[in-house]
């Protein structure tokens, strides 16, 4: 396990381009899950955290949704997010405080967990330091800084008259418009998504990182439209955002040992960055959060910084967990508008 640690700390301290970012690395031994934290100085911490039997109950216990309403008043948000907390407090990592943002590779297990409420010293890690998760050691020493186009298109299905995916669809139809913005509304898209950055506005389901489709209707019966194969819509991913929900969930590939999602199947297409919900996403949040990262980029900033603005800003809007805290970020964070697009 040392060895394999100090091999770990070797490659990460070699890699110039994410010396403003700690980074936390999860794996098993037969019985127990360890943390390694390297940080800034090159000082690494290895913590146990859990047992092997600890952890598969703390995962099975986590909430599936984090329930979010604007339409509850104060104190009942206040009850609401003191219940989600209480759910969340067993996952705690025994990792001393930081401030630079934090990288995480967790293994096919612990994949599962939202990262964004991560328990450090009883406080969710996401308000005191920012958070992404990245596939794989090797994804991170492929990461380059990236430089793209500002082009960004939308597709949301509205055909059939979804009011969820309309209600969704009004709060940006108006800053598309502004910028702008390539966006469609057919049920099968005319054009594929093949803008620097895409955007889907569409209905997922709890089993969404297991069979990895998604839906036009919110019934999930019959008459519902399914698409089975996002690349079909994506072919070329750059940065994706998906306001899908549980779009962002990652589950146990039980044949291949490894982990599952909609943003893996993203990732070997090509794409660079994911930004998805880990559970239902409200419909207010889109038309709140998309002007503030776009215009974010537009300001200069890369990715993750941009994601990290508009979570703020949610957080300011709404301090439930379950709205500024659903929207995670997968992938490179260095991503940027060319200079003068």
């Amino acid at each position: 396990l040392f060895d394999y640690f100090g091999t770990f700390i070797e490659k990460f301290n070699s890699l110039k381009l994410f010396k403003d970012f700690n980074l936390l690395l999860c794996t098993k031994t037969e019985q127990n899950y360890y943390s390694l934290l390297v940080c800034e100085n090159n000082k690494a911490f290895i913590s146990l955290n859990f047992t092997l039997s600890d952890i598969k109950e703390i995962i099975a216990s986590l909430p599936e949704n984090m329930t979010f309403s604007p339409d509850e008043d104060y104190e009942m948000q206040k009850q609401t997010l003191k219940k989600q907390e209480e759910s969340l407090s067993k996952l705690a990592f025994k990792i001393p405080d930081i401030k630079k943002p934090l990288m995480i590779i967790y293994d096919n297990l612990l994949c599962s967990i939202p990262s964004n409420v991560m328990e450090v010293n009883n406080v969710f890690i996401s308000l005191k330091t920012k958070v992404l998760s990245l596939p794989s050691l090797d994804f991170l020493v492929k990461c380059q800084n990236i430089e793209i186009k500002n082009n960004v298109s939308l597709w949301c299905p509205l055909e059939n008259g979804d009011m969820p995916l309309n209600y969704a669809f009004s709060g940006v139809q108006s800053y598309l418009e502004q910028e702008s913005i390539l966006y469609e509304t057919k049920m099968i898209p005319e054009k594929t998504l093949l803008s620097d950055i895409s955007i889907i506005i569409a209905h997922g389901g709890k089993d969404i990182a297991h069979k990895q489709y998604f839906m036009a209707n919110g019934s999930f019966g019959n008459d519902d439209i399914y698409y089975t194969d996002i690349t079909k819509c994506i072919p070329k991913p750059k940065l994706v955002i998906l306001f899908i929900c549980h779009s962002g969930k990652t589950t146990k590939n039980l044949l291949y040992e490894t982990s599952q999602s909609m943003q893996d199947l993203l990732f070997q297409r090509g794409a660079q960055a994911v930004i998805a919900p880990k559970w239902p996403l409200h419909t207010s949040i889109p038309g709140l959060w998309l002007p503030i990262f776009i215009e974010a980029m537009k300001n200069g900033k890369t990715s993750f910084e941009s994601f990290s603005t508009a979570q703020d800003f949610i957080y300011q809007k709404q301090p439930n967990a379950g709205a500024w805290a659903c929207l995670h970020y997968f992938g490179n964070p260095n991503i940027k508008f060319t200079m003068g697009e």
